[in-house]
């Protein structure tokens, strides 16, 4: 018997993990993986050589005219699972399912079985779901759901799910004694549409355990919007019973993939004016980076990305300065900080040796103890950024030893630059910047945020040693033709 998986979307993390379940339960010949369009990425890269590898070539489909590209991507596999059913057989699971146990004895003396969607298939009218779907080749009930299918693409317009739940309900409630078998609903598919978010439940008190029957379980993507954002991360800290799951099935090595950077996800999270903070560093490539206000350390785990995207990141060295959990409220009151809760510095340590290959040193130090020169065993910085208080004093200070670390091709960037509020922040420190010695750009980039008290409105400034002005050179056509001009 043969497994069937099929990709016609992007290839997320979660569709990995469906792939390594599958292959660490079930009891197959072989798992295929059909595609549309080839994956790419690190997810696909980690299966890849686990699967046969199978291209699906299409012909126009008039039904996709004007879809969404969820609507597409979902009728596209339906097709490609029918076709797949009608030739191969075996078993077709989707790549938002994660197997428990062996469902390859399922399908003996019988031609076809699917996942319902509730526990008792009279109560709808369209009880089975196309999610995990066996079947025996070649026979009346592969055939009539192919021909069915093949002619529904070539319409102008289709409901969502006639190509799946609605024909496989429709033909499988017509044969119950003509070969289709009824698995019981706890089997593929323990929560059904309207309760599977109990299974990314992150409340103790609330958490759910599944059924012993379970053998599958569909996790329904287009209704749990937290499926497109799962990744190692979500895994190593949730509670919820789906993280839980992954953990127990599956070795360390094969759910702990970091997630690739994300620029964009943390801009929008964070703020547009951050966008000047990584230009800096692609434009730099800094190997040494100096942070002044690490916090939880995702700002420094996009720079330390950033910068190994075109230098090995194994090579990188992370100096981080904060208080840490050192820190007590009295201190973030003064730094116009109150209500920060302060992460534990090995918790921080922690995830940076995990979500990056660079050497991580932290220090637990308060900017206004700063030392007057660098320690010894520190390297010059090519890259220091500056976002740690916000007193105006504390700003100062970590200017004043920040360029004990420069050497003359360090960039510095300052956040905080409150273009409203001179009393806090940068804005001081960086005008009174010797622009006879530096060069001094406030970005582009601005954001504003919203307080009770009103708009606080922030750029960064990017801080570099002038240059000497270097004697252009003379090309020797040039200095032919001054030659003969002036005589000399």
């Amino acid at each position: 018997m043969e497994l069937h998986f099929i990709s016609t979307g992007p290839f997320r993390y979660m569709h990995m993990i469906a792939i390594q379940t599958a292959i660490m339960t079930q009891h197959v010949d072989r798992v295929n993986l059909w595609y549309t369009v080839r994956p790419s990425g690190i997810y696909f890269d980690q299966i890849a050589p686990l699967v046969v590898l199978k291209d699906v070539v299409l012909t126009e489909m008039p039904v996709f005219k004007g879809k969404t590209p969820t609507f597409q991507f979902t009728h596209m596999k339906d097709f490609v699972m029918w076709k797949v059913l009608d030739e191969i057989g075996g078993i077709v699971l989707d790549l938002d399912t994660i197997c428990i146990q062996d469902i390859s004895d399922l399908i003996k003396d019988d031609l076809m079985t699917a996942s319902l969607d509730v526990e008792d298939y009279e109560s709808i009218p369209f009880p089975f779901n196309s999610a995990v779907v066996m079947a025996v080749p070649n026979t009346h009930l592969t055939r009539s759901i192919r021909r069915f299918a093949d002619a529904s693409i070539m319409m102008e317009s289709i409901p969502w799910g006639l190509t799946g739940p609605i024909i496989l309900s429709t033909i499988a409630l017509e044969n119950l004694v003509r070969g289709f078998k009824i698995t019981p609903h706890l089997v593929f598919n323990p929560f059904g549409g309207n309760e599977i978010s109990a299974i990314y439940r992150e409340d103790p008190a609330d958490i759910v355990e599944l059924p012993k029957e379970t053998r599958v379980v569909h996790l329904y993507s287009k209704v749990a919007p937290v499926f497109d954002t799962i990744d190692a991360e979500w895994v190593r800290t949730s509670f919820s019973l789906l993280a839980r799951l992954i953990k127990q099935l599956l070795p360390e090595s094969a759910w702990n993939i970091r997630a690739p950077w994300n620029e964009e996800a943390y801009l929008n999270a964070r703020g547009r004016h951050y966008k000047g903070l990584f230009e800096v560093i692609k434009e730099i490539v800094p190997a040494n980076i100096m942070e002044i206000g690490t916090s939880s350390g995702q700002t420094a785990i996009g720079m330390i990305r950033t910068a190994g995207q075109f230098f090995k990141e194994d090579q990188i060295s992370y100096y981080g300065v904060d208080l840490f959990e050192s820190g007590k409220p009295s201190q973030w009151e003064l730094e116009f900080s109150g209500g920060f809760v302060p992460p534990k510095m090995d918790a921080v340590k922690a995830r940076l040796e995990t979500e990056t290959q660079a050497a991580i040193t932290l220090i637990t130090m308060d900017s206004n103890d700063l030392p007057r020169s660098s320690p010894e065993s520190w390297p010059k910085m090519d890259f220091v950024y500056i976002d740690g208080g916000h007193r105006v004093e504390t700003v100062a200070n970590d200017w004043k030893f920040v360029q004990t670390l420069m050497h003359e091709g360090t960039v510095v960037v300052f956040d905080d630059v409150f273009e409203e509020l001179p009393f806090i922040g940068a804005k001081i420190t960086v005008n009174t910047i010797d622009r006879t010695k530096y060069d001094v750009k406030i970005s582009n980039e601005v954001d504003d945020y919203t307080h009770p008290w009103g708009r606080l409105r922030t750029r960064l400034a990017v801080v570099k040693l002038k240059r000497p002005d270097e004697p252009r050179a003379v090309k020797p056509w040039a200095k032919d033709i001054l030659t003969k001009v002036i005589g000399r």
